[in-house]
């Protein structure tokens, strides 16, 4: 009876090179977030477009690292989650920064999610605010109707000058 081929088994360095690259990833995601807090502080939106694209990016390969960090933790019987993490990282003192690394993820990780709750609140201050820009030009208590639809004066109430003279 032939031994039937043993499952591939995951390497413990392996989680600490993706929680290295992890660790990278998060904080170039922050980064991103700042530059996008600026842009909206300065009011400097045509830098928005490129950041979101930029961020998009970013967050899948972020998540594509989690997922392969929780298939890693959970092939060595490990929780996929911080405390599998961190016991990891006890059972393995010798693999160097790692636990370091991983310190940096949640602290990068806690500022991202801040900075995109305040960003968040930025982008919604600036909707709102154009939003009743838009009303008052469209439909205010006394519209100043001076063009209509087609771009050309409205002529009721407005008086050209006669230059004929």
């Amino acid at each position: 009876m032939a031994d039937s081929p043993a499952l591939p088994q995951a390497d413990p360095s392996d989680i600490g090179r993706i929680i290295f690259q992890e660790a990278e990833a998060v904080r170039r995601f922050a980064g991103l977030l700042r530059a996008e807090n600026q842009a909206l502080s300065d009011d400097d939106t045509d830098k928005l477009p490129a950041l979101a694209a930029e961020k998009e990016e970013l967050a899948a390969h972020l998540k594509q690292l989690t997922e392969q960090r929780d298939a890693e933790l959970r092939a060595l019987g490990y929780t996929a989650d911080s405390k599998g993490v961190a016991g990891w990282c006890a059972d393995h003192p010798a693999e160097a920064g790692v636990s370091d690394a991983w310190a940096a993820i949640l602290a990068d990780a806690k500022e991202a999610k801040e900075l995109n709750a305040l960003n968040g609140e930025l982008i919604k201050a600036r909707i709102e605010h154009n939003a009743k820009a838009l009303e008052i030009l469209r439909h205010g208590d006394d519209p100043l109707e001076l063009y209509g639809p087609d771009g050309q004066s409205k002529k009721h109430g407005l008086k050209r000058i006669n230059d004929a003279a």
